[in-house]
């Protein structure tokens, strides 16, 4: 009995598909995460240590490359492009 290899192919390609979409919809979500984050550091106090709050909007902004790197590559080994 001979496979139909057209139909793997199609299936392998839903499964794809539906990985990236299900990373995307986690980039949203941590992209609104990164935004609750960002105003919470921005609503301190009056007379706040100006110093913790920069260091917060830093690690905020770490947080933020750190993940978008994470999620270009995850998205990158499901998609595996033959380009550099």
């Amino acid at each position: 009995m001979s496979e139909d290899k057209s139909f793997i192919g199609a299936s392998v390609i839903r499964g794809e598909i539906d990985l990236i979409q299900e990373i995307e919809n986690i980039g949203r979500e941590l992209k609104d995460l990164i935004s609750r984050i960002n105003g919470h550091t921005s609503d301190l106090p009056d007379g706040s240590n100006l110093s913790t709050n920069s260091e917060s909007k830093r690690w905020a902004s770490i947080g933020e490359t750190n993940l978008q790197q994470g999620l270009m590559a995850i998205k990158r080994a499901v998609e595996k492009p033959e380009t550099f």
